[in-house]
């Protein structure tokens, strides 16, 4: 036997497929397109047994059915209204099946057995593999039927075999062995080759004698598809084992390689059209599931993401239609590359027939088809929408279908179209679409609006909004979007005026307030007079109850006289005497603040506190003792707890609100005069988050300190100790902690990058956590008022956990939300290793191994072996271009539900490891117990199954010990690849020693062997070349 080489049956990787599938072909969608059905099924029909084969005639006027279990299997016809004309059983498994484009003929490969039926459902023969081929009970696979009808061509055992349609044998070719997949065989459209793709191999052109012509052996990836597009050009597919790349290839007849595609993911199908002017091509990766059109001379027309792996693609005879199925269900397509209709099953559709027109098509999912005639159907409509800006959200019919740009195929008829967007006013318009009329709506939404205008006495009074700057009086239709303010009003040596103001759409809002100068302490207060004036029909006057005047005030039993101002200083004089006395000898408090400098207690100060309405005891010295540098002027607001915690920007502490006794955090940042007039503007986008992995602002204001309120968070205790942030927490943490903890975090960014917030100096420290482990984000904004401390923050980040472009703008690019996700994965990496993807011992150290695009982390796995399957997603985390990183924090989570899943497969493969073993032992018994030789091949079979599925399952548990033992029991069971299963052994030893985990080849190759050893005693064991 030549050139042994590893390969599947189309059944097993059939199986295999339906595996994969099954599990991750319907999690995502994409979300630019078509949702819904819009295709209507004229009739639909469960099966009994899993479909494996669907075949229709050019005209569409039957379809016929292959349906299998392991053991056996059926054919069924039905005609186009759904009735069954009739069933054929095939006594083993079907394992491939083609029908004549006339429909005068249909071909089934079976274990053992090629049928040859006739358009009625009789047997015209039955044909056993050739000697040639090896054993009788071998399958034919590929079967495939020529564009006229007269040839049948096959593989059996490695061989190529061409048959007549009666059944007569042309010839088989031997000299090469290997696997060729369901789509590996192709007719020149007049029949006179014949090209066949071995999947790990090449590409071989046969003329229709049998003599080869050419083989191209060069080809990177395996060969799943092979197919003419014309006489005088071959198409042909490939794909890596796990569909992750591939590339679309035009050869000439002479084996000349015209034109390469490289396709993103591996390619499952293709179809040309009946003229040879087209080509479609389809990809079968996971999460993307592409499709393509080409012309012949290999130009891109367009390309569409269906979000989930294709199976299969089929073009109409001119081109003008194209469908596909997969995870995503079926669409139909126009030679633009427009969605003219689709349908989903919420489960993956693995086969299609259709006619050669495409009007009638039938889909087979796992155990059910759908037959859709679409000349029946009025021609869908599509619906382009636009919206500036961009991003927008788009409702039809009060059902929300994603964000614009959208393309939607819809059924014609009158709908209602809402577009809306936060801060902007709703697009709403009431659409007819016609059949077949393609709309482009391109809406322009107007800012959802208010206006606000400030006056003051005296003018050039600085204005607020929430904190923010806004600018001075006069301060005339400032645009704002509607809802709840805060306004403040500052000018010197005046009291601030500060009120709720009131946004409506469309509104304007005009303030007057004359501000109150201020005055020595001990005179009588005075309150502003202010005026709010609505610019739309009304104008409403609101006046304080007592209106500044200048009239001199006579001394009355309610106005203070000057007798009164001189026993009030000698009041104070006597008090602040007898408190130096009762403090003598004591140590002194100092108290500071970031703004002592600048606003000393005096008479000022001591008059605003004399006149607010709820004046606030003076701490005692004890307070002061306990609660160290708390800022005194904020003390009529607060009463201080406790002093949480300090660093070289800022002290926090826990504070009680004195108005209703709610226990909140205070921040108070140490800034300079230059900072300070920046402080609000950077932080004001933190009082518009509410989620609940972020910390709560309250409240913020530079007046009379700068100073955060902030939502209190407890901390939780670990280990008999308060652990307050994410920055002392245990490292390395279990995974599912990890996780938890990872997915909070990622949930609490996904909210702000919603808004347009980003962090850009997410790190442990900024990660609050509560005592329930909930983690929240704080400290949003700060990163730019920090300044340099020791090693804790530099330049408005932290370096350990800095992303590239923060340090080298030049050539990374400018900080956005990416830069979270960065941050995010420096976080994540630390949790589940306990280090830092990039270490140094000083600062310039770190800085180059972020920026040099050739310096890689260390894997996970390469710190356990365990954390293997976090690799890949570290890839994206971490890589050092911006766009290489996850685009958005949805993608990163979508890949956390993936792993969730796998784990869960895991449990289920350690489960059925545990029903395996019981299995073997029992199996091994009764072949110790075997009386004849066919009891002996029998359980003999049975025990080399279990023994290959339980190899594999500890494969894809990385179990390696449990695999190594297991492969060394299948030597007794092989003869013929024996030398293969030895190397398996000695990989795997291989692993153990260098403590490298199980990785994705290997198990795909393991699949492979195990198959190819199944099948070796099925035959019995020797002799056989395949089998």
């Amino acid at each position: 036997m030549k050139n042994r080489v590893s390969y599947f049956t189309e059944g097993h990787l059939r199986k295999l497929m339906t595996l994969l599938f099954v599990s991750v072909l319907v999690l995502t969608v994409n979300p630019d397109f078509v949702r819904g059905n819009t295709m209507n099924p004229t009739w639909t029909y469960v099966t009994d047994r899993a479909v494996r084969e669907i075949g229709m005639p050019e005209d569409g006027s039957f379809v016929i059915v292959g349906t299998s279990t392991s053991e056996d299997g059926m054919l069924y016809k039905f005609n186009s209204n759904g009735n069954m004309e009739w069933n054929y059983h095939l006594p083993s498994r079907l394992d491939s099946m083609s029908i004549s484009p006339d429909g005068n003929y249909i071909v089934a490969g079976t274990k053992g057995g090629l049928h040859i039926l006739d358009e009625e459902g009789n047997l015209i023969r039955k044909v056993i593999p050739p000697s040639i081929a090896g054993s009788p009970e071998n399958t034919f696979h590929a079967v495939t039927i020529s564009p006229l009808g007269n040839y049948v061509a096959t593989e059996c055992n490695g061989v190529i075999i061409l048959y007549d349609t009666n059944g007569s044998l042309l010839w088989a070719y031997s000299d090469i062995v290997g696997y060729v997949s369901s789509e590996g065989i192709g007719f020149s459209k007049d029949e006179k080759y014949l090209a066949v793709g071995f999947y790990d191999l090449g590409v071989y052109l046969f003329n229709i004698h049998g003599e080869l012509l050419w083989k191209f052996t060069k080809l990177p990836q395996n060969i799943r598809v092979v197919t003419f597009v014309s006489d005088n050009y071959i198409a042909v597919g490939t794909s890596t084992s796990d569909y992750s790349s591939g590339s679309v290839y035009l050869f000439d007849i002479n084996g000349n390689i015209i034109w390469k595609y490289t396709t993103d993911g591996g390619v499952s199908s293709i179809s040309t059209s009946q003229d040879g002017n087209y080509i479609v091509a389809s990809t079968g990766k996971s999460g993307v599931g592409m499709i393509y059109l080409f012309t012949k001379e290999g130009k891109l027309i367009w390309a569409y993401n269906t979000g989930n792996p294709v199976n299969r693609v089929l073009v109409s005879n001119n081109g003008s239609y194209i469908i596909s199925v997969g995870g995503s269900g079926v669409y139909r397509f126009n030679r633009q590359g427009d969605v003219l209709s689709s349908y989903r099953t919420g489960s993956a559709l693995f086969k299609i027939a259709a006619s050669r027109d495409l009007n009638v098509a039938v889909f087979g999912g796992l155990y059910k088809l759908y037959f859709v005639n679409f000349s029946n159907e009025s021609a869908p409509a599509v619906l382009k929408i636009e919206t500036s800006p961009s991003g927008s959200e788009v409702y039809l019919n009060g059902k929300y279908l994603g964000t614009a740009p959208l393309n939607i195929s819809l059924q014609p008829g009158t709908y209602t179209l809402k577009i809306t967007k936060n801060g902007y006013s709703d697009y709403v318009s009431s659409i007819t679409l016609a059949s077949g009329e393609t709309k482009i709506i391109s809406a322009t939404l107007n800012r959802n609006t208010g206006y606000l205008s400030v006056n003051s006495s005296p003018s050039g009074a600085k204005v607020y909004l929430d904190g923010r700057y806004i600018g001075t009086t006069p301060l005339e239709s400032y645009m704002l979007p509607p809802g709840e303010y805060t306004l403040k009003i500052v000018a010197d040596n005046h009291e601030t005026y500060s009120r709720n103001v009131s946004i409506e759409e469309g509104k304007k809002v005009t303030i007057r307030a004359n501000l109150t100068p201020l005055q020595p302490a001990i005179l009588q207060s005075k309150t502003s007079a202010i005026q709010i004036t609505t610019a739309t029909h009304s104008t409403t006057n609101i006046t304080s109850p007592i209106k500044e005047t200048s009239t001199p005030v006579t001394p009355t039993a309610t106005t203070p006289s000057y007798t009164m101002y001189v026993f009030g200083l000698l009041a104070l004089f006597v008090v602040g005497a007898l408190t130096i006395a009762k403090s003598k000898g004591k140590p002194v408090v100092p108290m500071t603040s970031s703004t002592s400098t600048k606003s000393p207690l005096n008479s000022t100060s001591i008059a605003k506190e004399e006149t607010n309405s709820q004046r606030a005891p003076r701490p005692d010295s004890y307070t002061l003792q306990k609660i160290p540098h708390f800022p005194q002027e904020l003390l009529n607001k607060y009463e201080p707890l406790e002093l949480l915690g300090e660093g070289g920007f800022a002290r926090v502490y826990k504070v009680k609100r004195r108005n209703d006794g709610k226990i909140v955090a205070l921040k108070i940042p140490r800034m300079d005069e230059k900072t300070s007039k920046n402080f609000i503007k950077e932080v004001s986008a933190w009082l518009h988050l509410n989620h609940p992995n972020i910390v709560r602002l309250h409240d913020t204001d530079i007046l009379p300190v700068p100073y955060l309120e902030m939502e209190f968070v407890e901390g939780v205790e670990v280990g008999g100790k308060l652990v307050r942030d994410l920055g002392v927490y245990p490292k390395p943490m279990d995974e599912k902690t990890a996780r938890e903890l990872i997915k909070g975090i990622a949930r609490g960014l996904a909210h702000a990058h919603s808004k347009g917030i980003y962090h850009r100096d997410l790190k442990p420290q900024n990660v609050l956590l509560k005592a329930d482990l909930t983690p929240k984000i704080t400290d949003w904004g700060l990163s730019k008022l920090e300044t340099s401390s020791s090693s804790i923050s530099v330049i408005g980040y932290t370096p350990l956990y800095a992303a590239p472009e923060h340090l080298m703008p030049s050539k990374y690019g400018h900080t956005d939300h990416r830069t979270d996700i960065w941050q995010l994965g420096v976080t994540f990496y630390e949790l589940l290793t306990g280090k830092l993807p990039f270490e140094g011992y000083t600062h310039e150290e770190i800085f180059g191994k972020i920026i040099d695009e050739e310096y890689r982390f260390t894997p996970p796995s390469r710190i356990d072996p365990k954390l293997a399957k976090y690799d890949e997603i570290f890839e994206k985390l971490l890589a050092k271009r911006k766009e290489k990183r996850y685009g958005s924090i949805a993608e990163f989570l979508a890949d956390l539900r993936r792993l969730d899943e796998i784990e869960a497969k895991k449990e289920n493969l350690e489960r059925e490891i545990l029903e395996l073993k019981k299995t073997l032992v029992k199996s091994v018994e009764d072949l110790k117990k075997s009386r004849n030789v066919e009891e002996t091949v029998k359980h003999k079979q049975l025990v080399v199954e279990t023994l290959g599925k339980l190899a594999i399952a500890y494969a894809e548990l990385n179990k390696k010990a449990e695999l190594l033992n297991t492969l060394s029991d299948l030597k007794f069971y092989t003869i013929h690849n024996l030398s293969d299963l030895m190397n398996a052994i000695e990989s795997v030893e291989m692993m153990v020693r260098e403590n490298l985990p199980v990785g994705d080849e290997f198990i795909e190759r393991l699949k492979v062997l195990v198959h190819r050893i199944r099948r070796e005693n099925e035959a019995g064991g020797t002799g056989n070349r395949r089998v």
